[in-house]
């Protein structure tokens, strides 16, 4: 029992929990560059989504404006009908 005792006070020794000639500062100091790299990578990810989203939205309104004025043009040039004006023009928005 006395042997037990003896391992188990020098395994639990503070002296001998904190022996590990810096290795743990490398380690830590390691996961935490590993953590900051996956932080920047998802805020730039995040980012560039976003402004791709608001490009890709502001494309489409230009397209609709767009057709809206062509409609618009072969009406007043007489190319189509006023129900299939009204028609085109409901479906365009």
């Amino acid at each position: 029992m006395n042997v037990i005792a003896m391992i188990a006070r020098q395994y639990m020794d503070d002296n001998h929990m904190w022996r590990d000639d810096g290795r743990m500062w490398l380690w830590g100091g390691f996961m935490m560059l590993c953590v900051l790299v996956v932080v920047v990578g998802l805020i730039v990810w995040l980012a560039v989504r976003a402004s791709q989203s608001q490009q890709h939205c502001a494309s489409h309104d230009v397209a609709g404006v767009r057709a809206r004025e062509i409609l618009a043009e072969r009406y007043a040039r007489g190319e189509i009908s006023t129900e299939e004006y009204q028609e085109r023009l409901t479906v365009l928005r």
